[in-house]
């Protein structure tokens, strides 16, 4: 029979860095987007770099929001087995 192991301790240090990771998105995705403003508007009509860089903005916010969502999914991963394992140990318990 095999089994998962699971070292919740690296799960949670890895998890704890997300928020930083989305910080840093959000920094850059504020940069592109204050980059519209200081181009030349003839540069930003030329081969649609007005558009590219909207669309730039656009996927950054998609990142920014999947980050987001990988850190909520993985605290509410963590809890429930938290959860399950304190169930496991006191039902464990019985036996003794």
């Amino acid at each position: 029979m095999s089994y998962i192991q699971i070292d919740l301790s690296k799960v949670k240090n890895a998890n704890n860095l997300i928020p930083r990771i989305g910080s840093s998105i959000a920094g850059i995705r504020r940069n592109v987007g204050l980059l519209r403003w200081r181009v030349d508007p003839e540069v930003l009509n030329r081969r649609n770099v007005r558009e590219k860089l909207n669309h730039i903005v656009s996927e950054l916010e998609k990142v920014e929001q999947n980050v987001e969502k990988i850190y909520t999914v993985t605290e509410d991963i963590i809890a429930q087995y938290n959860d399950s394992e304190q169930k496991l140990s006191a039902y464990a318990g019985k036996f003794e």
